[in-house]
């Protein structure tokens, strides 16, 4: 016990676990040159479609009107969503002038946008990024995503790694093997705007090994869906990380907080887990979306671009085939012998139908429910909810796994 304890303190330093920072430069920060006389849509705030001839030659077709200031010996990853059909080729073009100075002190143009780039800050500097392009088709252009690089190239923390699909969609991952000893606890992220991974302090405190997943798109995340190839590589890097260990999904819980908790039941339909521990869950994303007129106005406006991007519009019909898509996941879903454990809000301004929902779809299914309401609406009352989560997921560790 003492050698664990030992452990987790030269793992968690002083303080807590240190994330690098992201930013991300939105389509609706830029402006478009006026010299492109193609058709334009823009796709809610994520993603903006630009069709038409482009030119023979690379010339601006956009250009971010917000520059990054650049902090001194930093590096820096440069990712843009961009994702191209018939002969068009784009170029990103960054523009960089030293702190405090008016003048252009250099420049550099990438064209092979498969994998993030990396520029170097030197001893300080202001970023300023332009989009070109040449030939004819369609090019559709969403955030750009900056990410201070540690060593390595990593983003965030030592040993993140990236997965992303052919439209250039990411997901990351941290994977820690601990004690190598059950169970292994799968934590889906909630929305982050600053990127990287949730409660990484208590998942190192925990001494059991965990895999740690982030989604970035659309300014913190999408609820981890996404294409086909998508969820495909999500799903086979969570067992990857089963089968590095040796375990089955009896030795696995899935846990997520929020939108989080939308990922969790998303693939933990798939993977069938021990357990599962959701707060505050998310779970019919398209009424979350259609809430935000009426009983949410500003609240959440990134949850119409989350129902633009996965379905193609904003109209009920798309809200309801949302809904759909994640019910008949749980319903397709074993979870016989899964041990549930829920925590929601009684007066849910997101999505207030999402725990007895949850009731009712898993009805049949052998799996045990308990859940707690809270006072509030989704986004009141987060410390309490958080403590009683955890409190249910180290009692799931004793019971089931005999973690002390």
């Amino acid at each position: 016990m003492a050698a664990t304890e030992d452990r987790r303190k030269r793992i968690i330093p002083a303080g807590g676990i240190v994330q690098s920072p992201e930013l991300q430069l939105q389509v609706s920060q830029a402006e478009l040159a006026t010299g492109f006389s193609g058709q334009v849509t823009f796709h809610g705030h994520g993603e903006l479609c630009l069709s038409g001839d482009f030119g023979e030659s690379f010339r601006g077709i956009l250009t971010w009107t917000t520059s990054v200031p650049l902090p001194a010996h930093s590096v820096w990853s440069v990712w843009p969503e961009l994702r191209r059909e018939g002969e068009v080729q784009v170029r990103l073009r960054a523009f960089f002038r030293n702190s405090g100075s008016r003048d252009v002190t250099g420049t550099d143009a990438e064209e092979d946008l498969k994998q993030p780039f990396l520029i170097s800050a030197g001893d300080g500097m202001r970023l300023a990024l332009f989009l070109e392009a040449s030939g004819r088709g369609k090019l559709w252009v969403g955030a750009v995503h900056l990410r201070q690089a540690l060593q390595g190239g990593d983003a965030f923390v030592r040993g993140a790694r990236r997965g992303e699909d052919a439209r250039g969609e990411e997901f990351y991952t941290l994977f820690v093997s601990m004690d190598r000893k059950p169970p292994l606890n799968v934590f889906f992220s909630a929305r982050r705007a600053q990127g990287g991974f949730d409660s990484l302090d208590y998942l190192y405190s925990l001494g059991c090994p965990f895999l740690v997943i982030s989604d970035p798109r659309l300014g913190g995340g999408c609820g981890y869906l996404g294409s086909s190839e998508y969820e495909a590589k999500l799903k086979n890097r969570i067992t990857g990380a089963m089968g590095t260990l040796g375990f089955d999904n009896s030795q696995v819980i899935f846990a997520g907080n929020s939108m989080g908790a939308a990922g969790a039941l998303y693939y933990g339909g798939e993977i069938h887990p021990r357990a599962m521990v959701l707060g505050r869950p998310l779970i019919n994303l398209g009424e979350v979306a259609l809430r935000e007129k009426i009983w949410r106005p500003g609240g959440f406006p990134a949850s119409l671009d989350i129902l633009q991007k996965l379905t193609g519009g904003v109209s009920r019909e798309c809200a309801e085939q949302l809904n759909r898509r994640m019910w008949e996941k749980v319903d397709r879903g074993r979870f016989d012998g899964t041990e549930i454990a829920a925590a929601y809000m009684q007066e849910d301004d997101y999505d207030p139908t999402a725990y007895m929902d949850l009731l009712h779809h898993l009805r049949g299914k052998k799996a045990k429910v308990y859940g707690k309401g809270f006072e509030g609406r989704h986004n009141d009352n987060q410390e309490e909810v958080r403590e009683w989560l955890r409190l249910r997921h180290r009692r799931l560790l004793r019971d089931k796994f005999g973690r002390s």
